[in-house]
């Protein structure tokens, strides 16, 4: 049975476009649709910017997270096919037993968050590199260098 609460309404790109922002804070409101997977929201801002997201059970464990799927500028065009698409994957993900925000990011033995490896990780510790070789090694000691890269 839907939910009959003012903070629910089916997500269609004319409902989308006439929801108010509030005047301040954010409001949630949950998609009714029947094409749309379950725990699928918009969030709309003052702004008047919308960013979309779902509520999962977490797989790592007990009660509910979230994650946001994609975020849409004022006045820009919504996909709302690109976002189900992505709300079913990611619940995809949970049956598998999968936590969508803890993807790419993951404890080492050491205790200390680490980034995969993905391009932007890649691109990211390569400035930092050049950074620390042209800035701040011909500053220091050349041994302090190590204790920078950790």
């Amino acid at each position: 049975m839907p939910r009959t609460s003012r903070n629910t309404v089916s997500f269609t790109q004319r409902n989308l476009a006439h929801l108010d922002p509030p005047q301040k804070g954010r409001k949630v409101i949950y998609d009714t649709n029947p094409r749309s997977p379950r725990g699928l929201v918009v969030r709309v801002f003052p702004s008047g910017a919308k960013s979309f997201g779902i509520y999962y059970d977490c797989p790592d464990r007990a009660g509910q997270a979230f994650k946001t799927i994609k975020r849409y500028a004022l006045g820009e065009e919504i996909d709302l096919a690109d976002v189900r698409e992505r709300a079913t994957q990611i619940l995809g993900d949970v049956a598998r037993g999968v936590d969508p925000n803890s993807t790419r990011r993951h404890m080492s033995d050491s205790g200390t968050a680490e980034l995969e490896n993905t391009p932007e990780t890649a691109v990211l510790s390569t400035i930092i590199e050049e950074y620390i070789e042209s800035e701040v090694l011909p500053l220091k000691r050349p041994d302090d260098k190590i204790r920078y890269l950790r």
